[in-house]
């Protein structure tokens, strides 16, 4: 069979569940199969999974005969991730869900997208891009002496940061006042692939593995947290806060790729801002929307455990065990510490909202993030949460709200003595590399 045009897809007018299908007459079609037929399939369901693969099958092929294999790939599975393509390009590991309606439209929406979000990254690519060849002699690389590691490594994390500086950056710049373009330049994007490109030649094989286990590991991390989130995980507060604790120490370790990438003045300069930015778009990348907007949706639920955790690490800030009158640099630490965690919490709340396409996060967000920070010190000794905190929280039991803060805190101020460990540690490298310049 020949490749189906887009055309066909981009045709289908039908409400969002139904099945979309290939008849005898190679023809994409969303028409009800007829009696016999429906028995036969109910019987024999790998009847209907062969459909399926033939179907999602033609559709993939026609992504990537319009909008080229990445772009096409990539939106494919932004609209069914549950459908896996084998290291040799063949589909698939689960057919049993027959294509939807809805399932073209997003697969059509995310490749145009998609297009014009890396169509810099596109021509920059090591694999046939028309700017690569005049790149690597900018910096001095040779294109015949990389590795297939070395192309897949500079060409997967140029992707990364490409699609989480147009995202990134831009949330940043709203939230400092800043004005930035929505997509970065070409000039940006060439700066970003040069520096790059010259990190990944001089790394081995054996050195992009551990690299890419960051990124893996990363991405597992921002998972398991948000299972914990959405309660499909079970675990306590403090289970909550440790995930939480690991995901933003994994982004953390993705440093070596986005300072390398010269993404940081995308996001005023802050190191470890730019790479949780990178880490989390990238993670999100790999999830449907239809997915992103079920995590968000269970996220915001009354009483969920995003929001018992929103309250917790909003309400620490209060409460007296913050203290520390021997020891002001761990208490700073101690406030800095919930403050950090309490803020890239909400970050990745609107993450997932923004990839799920829900519009006016910020109002519901801000009301739910800042309800325990509102709280008394006094009310929270007592146990009893006002109830405008409480129901902004999107909470109905003050006396289980106020011991997750109990539980939270111990964790917390753990984070504390490591933020000023960390602290102390940078100074001290700071003092050496001034006595060593001084030296010199």
């Amino acid at each position: 069979m020949t490749t189906i045009a887009i055309s066909q897809f981009k045709a289908i007018q039908a409400p969002d569940n139904k099945e979309v299908r290939i008849d005898s007459q190679d023809q994409v079609t969303t028409a009800k199969r007829g009696f016999f037929g429906r028995v036969v399939r109910f019987f024999n369901p790998s009847i209907q999974n062969s459909e399926t693969r033939e179907t999602a099958g033609q559709l993939l092929k026609s992504l990537r005969a319009k909008y080229g294999n990445e772009v096409g790939t990539e939106a494919f599975m932004r609209a069914r991730s549950d459908l896996r393509i084998s290291r040799n390009g063949n589909l698939f590991v689960d057919v049993s869900k027959p294509i939807t309606a809805r399932e073209v439209r997003v697969a059509l929406q995310e490749a145009k997208k998609l297009k014009k979000e890396l169509a810099g990254v596109s021509e920059l690519s090591p694999y046939g891009g028309s700017r690569f060849d005049d790149l690597a002699k900018k910096v001095g690389v040779d294109p015949d002496t990389l590795t297939g590691a070395q192309k897949r490594f500079y060409s997967q994390r140029l992707k990364d940061m490409a699609l989480s500086d147009n995202v990134g950056r831009q949330r940043h710049a709203q939230k400092n006042g800043d004005e930035h373009p929505s997509f970065a330049s070409a000039d940006d994007l060439e700066k970003i692939a040069g520096k790059l490109l010259k990190y990944a030649a001089g790394l081995d094989d054996k050195t992009i593995r551990s690299r890419d286990q960051a990124w893996t590991s990363a991405h597992g991390a921002g998972k398991q947290f948000a299972e914990f989130l959405a309660g499909s995980r079970e675990g306590g507060p403090v289970e909550l806060v440790k995930a939480l604790r690991i995901f933003d120490s994994r982004l953390g370790n993705l440093k070596e790729e986005t300072l390398t990438g010269g993404a940081t003045g995308g996001v005023g300069g802050d190191d470890l801002a730019t790479a949780r930015f990178v880490g989390m778009d990238s993670m999100l990348a790999r999830m449907s929307p239809d997915e992103a907007r079920a995590l968000y949706d269970d996220f915001m639920k009354q009483d969920s455990n995003a929001r018992q955790l929103a309250f917790g690490l909003g309400a620490v800030l209060s409460h007296s065990g913050m203290e520390n009158k021997k020891d002001q640099e761990l208490a700073m630490a101690n406030s800095s510490a919930a403050q950090s965690m309490w803020a890239n919490l909400k970050e990745f709340i609107k993450c997932v909202g923004e990839r799920g396409g829900v519009e006016d996060i910020d109002s519901d967000l801000d009301t739910m993030m800042n309800a325990g920070m509102d709280i008394d010190r006094k009310d929270l000794a007592s146990g009893q949460v006002p109830g405008k905190i409480l129901s902004d929280a999107g909470l109905t039991d003050g006396a289980r709200a106020v011991k997750s803060v109990g539980q939270i805190l111990p964790t917390v101020l753990e984070e504390g003595v490591v933020q000023l460990r960390i602290y102390k540690q940078e100074q001290e490298n700071e003092r050496l590399a001034m006595l060593n310049e001084q030296n010199l």
